[in-house]
C-alpha cells in the first residue's frame, strides 16, 4: 500500500511543469468558440446495434428537433443575433443516437445549413437512401457523408447492426453505390463519402476485404476506431454467444496491437485513405505522465442533443452524460462560458477530477501542454494544442479558421 501511494505521488509530481503550463495558458489565453457544431436533430432509430442504447433499453419517446428549433438554433451563430466570436462556426454535422435521414426535414436542415455559408456533414446508417434524396444530398452540396460499416460478411454485420427486417449490408453497400452514381451522374465530388469501421477482434480478418470492396463503391476515406466496452452490461453477447466485451483491441499486448495498426494502414492508397487511432493522437497515450492532454472537441466542437442539452461532445450523447446546460432556458453563449463548462474545462487542464467518460475517453489524446525537461527529444513530436482557455468572455478574438471535420462521430461504445 505504501509503495503504492509513493508511486502514485511520484507520478502526481512529475506532471506537475506540464500542468502549470497548461494552468498559465489557460488563464492567458483569450476564449476560443464553437467552429463545428454537432446536432442530434432526431432521437429515433431502425436499428438496434449492440454498442448503442437502441440495442438495450431503448432512448424513449423524445420528440424530434423541429426545423424551427433548427434554425432558432443557428441563428445563435449567424445573422444579426449571432453574439460575437460565435459567428466564425464553420460547420455542423447532423448526428447522435438517431438516424438522421428518418427526419422528415433533414434534407431541408442540411440545406438551411448550407444557404448559410457552413460546411455540412452527417453520420448516418445509410439504410433508408432512396435515388431522390441521394440526388439531393449532392445537390444542395453537402460537404461529408460518413456511413457506419463495421464488417464485409453480412451475417456479422447483422448480429452488429441489429433490428433492421430486411439484409442490412447489401442494402448499405447497394445505398452507397447509389450515392456514388448521383456524384457521377451531376458531376460533383461532393459530399465526400466515408466510412467509419469499428474494429473488433471478430472482424480483423475481414478487414482487407472491407477495404477493397468499399474502395470499389465509391468511399473516399475509411476510419477505423477504438471500441470501448466500460459503457455497456457485462453480460451483452453476440448471437454465438460470445460477450460483447470480449471483443476490444483495447486490452491487447502493446506489440500485438501495432502490428494490426501497421497492417490496417498498408492497406492505404491514393483513393481511399485508411486512418487507424494511431494516426489522431493514440501516440500521446504513452506519455500520459509527462504531459496534460485534452480533446479537440472540449474547446471547439460541442453537441447538441435532441432535447436542447449541450454536452462537450458526440460521447456523450445523452442529456444526462455531461449536460452543460440547456438551450431551452438558456443562450448558447451562456452556457459555452457558463460555470459548467469552466469546471470541466478546469478538470482538463489541471488532471484532477475528471468525469469517468473523459479519463478513460480515446479521444483525450490533444496535448494541452508537456513537460518539456522530461520528455525531452521524445516528446518533440507532441506538439501542443494552442486553443485551450478558462476565462470568461472577451472582446479579444483567439479564433482558429480550421473547417475540418471530426474524424469519427459515433460513439465507441460496444
Amino acid at each position: 500500500m505504501f509503495q503504492r501511494v509513493i508511486q502514485r505521488a511520484r507520478r502526481a509530481w512529475l506532471r506537475v511543469p506540464a500542468i502549470a503550463q497548461a494552468l498559465f495558458k489557460g488563464w492567458r489565453n483569450a476564449p476560443t468558440y464553437p467552429l463545428i457544431l454537432q446536432i442530434e436533430h432526431i432521437g429515433r432509430c431502425n436499428l438496434k446495434c449492440v454498442m448503442c442504447v437502441h440495442g438495450r433499453d431503448g432512448r424513449g419517446d423524445v420528440p424530434d428537433m423541429t426545423l424551427e428549433q433548427f434554425t432558432s438554433l443557428l441563428g445563435q451563430f449567424k445573422g444579426a443575433n449571432a453574439a460575437p466570436g460565435f459567428d466564425h462556426l464553420c460547420g455542423i454535422v447532423l448526428q447522435g443516437i438517431g438516424e438522421p435521414l428518418l427526419h422528415p426535414q433533414a434534407i431541408p436542415m442540411l440545406r438551411y445549413a448550407h444557404d448559410q455559408g457552413l460546411l455540412t456533414g452527417m453520420v448516418t446508417n445509410l439504410t433508408i437512401l432512396t435515388d431522390r434524396t441521394a440526388e439531393e444530398l449532392v445537390s444542395l452540396g453537402m460537404d461529408y457523408l460518413t456511413i457506419s460499416v463495421d464488417a464485409i460478411d453480412p451475417q456479422t454485420f447483422a448480429d452488429i447492426r441489429r433490428g433492421a427486417h430486411f439484409d442490412v449490408l447489401p442494402r448499405v453497400l447497394g445505398n452507397i453505390e447509389k450515392l456514388h452514381a448521383a456524384k457521377l451522374r451531376l458531376g460533383s465530388e461532393r459530399p465526400e463519402i466515408s466510412v467509419l469501421s469499428l474494429l473488433m477482434k471478430r472482424t480483423l480478418a475481414q478487414i482487407p476485404e472491407l477495404v477493397s470492396r468499399l474502395r470499389a463503391i465509391g468511399v473516399q476515406k475509411i476510419s477505423f476506431c477504438d471500441v470501448v466496452v466500460s459503457e455497456i452490461p457485462a453480460d451483452m453477447r453476440f448471437s454465438d454467444g460470445s460477450r460483447c466485451a470480449d471483443e476490444t483491441l483495447l486490452g491487447l499486448p502493446k506489440e500485438e496491437r501495432m502490428r494490426i495498426m501497421r497492417d490496417i494502414k498498408a492497406l492505404d492508397s491514393s483513393d481511399c485513405q485508411v486512418e487507424v487511432p494511431e494516426d489522431w493522437g493514440g501516440i500521446s497515450q504513452q506519455y500520459r505522465e509527462d504531459a496534460v492532454l485534452t480533446c479537440d472537441d472540449l474547446w471547439d466542437k460541442p453537441f447538441v442533443t435532441v432535447e436542447g442539452i449541450v454536452t462537450p461532445c458526440c460521447y456523450a450523447p445523452a442529456k444526462e452524460l455531461l449536460p452543460m446546460g440547456d438551450l431551452n432556458k438558456q443562450s448558447f453563449e451562456e452556457i459555452w462560458f457558463g460555470e459548467t463548462y469552466r469546471q470541466l474545462r478546469w478538470q482538463h487542464l489541471t488532471t484532477r477530477g475528471l468525469p469517468h467518460i473523459c479519463f478513460h475517453c480515446r479521444q483525450r489524446v490533444k496535448v494541452a501542454a508537456r513537460n518539456v525537461l522530461r520528455l525531452g527529444a521524445h516528446g518533440t513530436g507532441l506538439t501542443p494544442r494552442g486553443q485551450v482557455f478558462l476565462g470568461k468572455e472577451s472582446t479579444q478574438n483567439n479564433i482558429s479558421t480550421s473547417t475540418s471535420f471530426p474524424r469519427r462521430r459515433e460513439s465507441r461504445t460496444l
